[in-house]
């Protein structure tokens, strides 16, 4: 399986993320819902992505 990891990518270089809210996924009947993930999870989402 190939897994686009943009976003991650983005979010463990320190880039502002908030561009991809507006992407399909964030998408739920009318709303938004994006979230930002929180800075100090970082290392977490590293391990996460291997």
């Amino acid at each position: 399986m190939i897994i686009n990891t943009e976003i991650v990518d983005a979010y463990l270089n320190g880039e502002d993320i908030s561009k991809y809210s507006s992407l399909f996924i964030y998408k739920q009947a009318d709303r938004n819902i994006f979230q930002e993930p929180e800075k100090d999870k970082a290392e977490i989402v590293f391990k996460i992505k291997g």
